[in-house]
């Protein structure tokens, strides 16, 4: 059985007329003659659908297929719900973009140190590199 535990962190002040949203935790209890290992073979069997489902959706979306195009398609041939490809689809784009990003921030730092070191040498310094 699953207990879902309402719990309320202000946001912002009481005084500014707005209600404060509710967080929500989801917690397995163990009630008797249930296994206890159940609640964990259901959220390993989910993790391997899910795992597998992103993986195939970053080869066909490497293989230049738009994601919101596979949309259908991909409920149809894994009947799965739209909540769960939004959330593969979601995840997917962020574990490819996080890389981009770092590349994008290690070439920035590259080039500004390129800039620093091509003034210093017209100047007529030694070049120092300083990690």
């Amino acid at each position: 059985m699953v207990a879902h535990l309402g719990t309320r962190f202000p946001t912002a002040p009481a005084s500014a007329g707005r209600s404060l949203p509710a967080t929500y935790q989801t917690r397995i209890c163990d009630f008797q003659g249930i296994d206890p290992n159940a609640g964990e073979d259901l959220l390993s069997a989910y993790a391997v659908v899910y795992g597998r489902k992103e993986r195939r959706l970053f080869a066909e979306m490497a293989a230049s297929r738009p994601a919101q195009s596979l949309k259908g398609e991909y409920l149809r041939r894994y009947r799965i719900p739209a909540r769960m490809f939004n959330g593969v689809r979601v995840s997917l784009e962020g574990k490819v973009a996080s890389p981009r990003e770092q590349q994008q921030l290690q070439l920035d730092s590259l080039k500004r140190r390129i800039v620093r070191a091509e003034s210093q040498m017209a100047r007529g310094r030694s070049v120092v590199r300083r990690d």
